[in-house]
């Protein structure tokens, strides 16, 4: 365990093993730390939501779930849910510095949010998805899996797997390094790729 002496936890946080939270970060309020995750100087995890909490699950408060493995750099803002119970980091996903993560987003394993980026209220972005630098999405956006959104990029709605996705979600191909380099399985590999065939042209 590594917290170093100026960042600021909340009693009610629930800390794994191997944790490292880097100089002035605040984590704030029922937030859960996995196992190997490293946070550095700066971030805000548990921030309040830009909309009031509207509590439909009677006075439980919502929590910010982050996975094993993951690391989170430099000045990262992961807000609170608001209508739901959970706002995720998924395992082993990597936010670079300056990222944003609002309120209810759901992000599962090995995802990658890049400098600048910002995830929008209520965005999910499925396993080995890569967002990048300083893309938007709007709010409840659905991305698939394998997918890379390009830099500088703003998108919406349902992203389908296995494409690489640019401003106002024009489809600029298959994302056959993003597939390739998920560890996946031959078969599955090919099933993505015959999904993404789906939409090309």
């Amino acid at each position: 365990m590594n917290i170093h002496k100026t960042a600021i936890l909340d009693e009610s946080v629930s800390l794994g093993k191997n944790v490292e939270i880097g100089a002035f970060s605040q984590i704030l309020g029922n937030v859960k730390i996995g196992d190997n995750v490293i946070i550095k100087s700066n971030c805000i995890i548990g921030a309040e939501a830009d909309q009031p909490r509207v509590d439909r699950l009677g006075d439980k408060s919502g929590s910010i779930v982050i996975e094993d493995g993951c690391i989170i750099k430099d000045s990262v803002i992961i807000s609170k849910p608001t209508l739901t119970e959970v706002t995720k980091i998924g395992s082993n996903s990597y936010l670079m510095s300056g990222a944003y993560i609002a309120h209810d987003c759901i992000l599962g394993k090995n995802v990658i949010v890049s400098h600048g980026a910002r995830l929008s209220g209520y965005t999910t972005v499925n396993n080995f998805s890569n967002i990048g630098a300083n893309a938007t999405t709007h709010q409840k956006t659905t991305i698939g899996m394998c997918v890379m959104v390009g830099a500088n990029s703003f998108v919406k709605g349902e992203l389908n797997s296995g494409l690489i996705y640019v401003e106002k979600n024009k489809i600029l191909g298959i994302n056959k390094i993003g597939i390739e380099n998920a560890g996946l399985s031959e078969e599955e590999k090919q099933r993505i790729i015959d999904l993404a065939n789906k939409y090309i042209n």
